[in-house]
């Protein structure tokens, strides 16, 4: 089912700012708002769905191994949550968690979460990891502050290129340099995934009325519905994305851009591969 136009927020308000965006803002906040998301996002980010139909049979058509870049990762709840899944399912995810936010890297070492050093991203590189590089226990990540050009002069390329709840932050040049960046860091047969929020009067409605009263202490309420009214719907996502890429609407209320590395599919190859998983 077609999801419903929203008649209240029919317009995205890009120019609406979140309050874990603002450098000045709570560190300690912001830190709990981070530690929020591994509860949120696990029961409305729909990323289990995502992984049962993309980045599972994936990895074993591939042996069982893959690397993977989460774009925009705060806290890395996301990235964490694919690697135990693979894990579980006898598998292996390297990835690398990257964030342009300094603050996402102190929260990684304030939480235990990363060893010493920041380290290279895990993918395959033309050169050799840093000394100080260090993947946390068993689930090979790596919490890096950075920027996806800075992975593209390192020659890196991973299996999967994810963000989750990034592309409402970008205006559409940040947008267009977004995908570009993430085909070049993609394997020709890998797959970028970008997971977002699909704008909904009815979805705005209700993570208000479940967020009341919960979540003090954090910016998950006001932020959360912030970027409800700045996200795109599906058919304006459709139209900000290059035109080789698939994009579709998702429950709850989401909306995935989806794309082959390196321009390496069509939207007519990438729409049987769609449709082939929810089959």
């Amino acid at each position: 089912m077609k999801p419903l136009t929203p008649l209240i927020l029919r317009e995205r308000r890009i120019g609406l700012q979140e309050r874990m965006d603002d450098p000045q803002c709570d560190l300690q906040t912001l830190f709990r708002t981070y530690d929020a998301f591994d509860f949120v996002n696990r029961r409305l980010a729909g990323w289990r769905g995502l992984y049962n139909a993309y980045i599972r049979p994936h990895l074993q058509a591939r042996g069982g191994d893959g690397t993977l870049l989460d774009v925009g990762a705060g806290g890395g709840d996301v990235t964490r949550e694919i690697c135990r899944w693979a894990m579980a399912d006898g598998l292996k995810v390297s990835a690398t968690a990257l964030d342009l936010d300094e603050r996402a890297l102190a929260y990684a070492k304030e939480r235990g979460l990363v060893g010493q050093a920041e380290g290279q991203a895990i993918g395959e590189t033309e050169g050799q990891a840093d000394e100080g590089a260090e993947a946390k226990e068993a689930d090979h990540i790596v919490y890096r502050t950075g920027h996806t050009k800075d992975l593209i002069e390192e020659s890196a390329r991973f299996d999967f290129v994810i963000t989750n709840h990034v592309l409402h932050h970008l205006t559409q040049q940040e947008l267009t340099e977004m995908c570009q960046d993430a085909e070049s860091l993609c394997h020709e047969e890998g797959l970028v995934l970008f997971n977002d929020i699909h704008r909904s009067d009815l979805g705005y409605g209700l993570f208000g009325l479940a967020t009341w009263g919960w979540f003090a202490g954090t910016f998950i309420q006001e932020d959360g519905l912030r970027s409800i009214r700045r996200s795109f719907t599906a058919d304006e996502l459709r139209r900000a994305v290059p035109s080789h890429w698939t994009v579709m609407a998702r429950w709850p209320f989401r909306v995935v851009a989806m794309c082959r590395g390196g321009s390496g599919k069509t939207s007519r190859e990438l729409d049987f591969i769609v449709d082939s998983s929810h089959g």
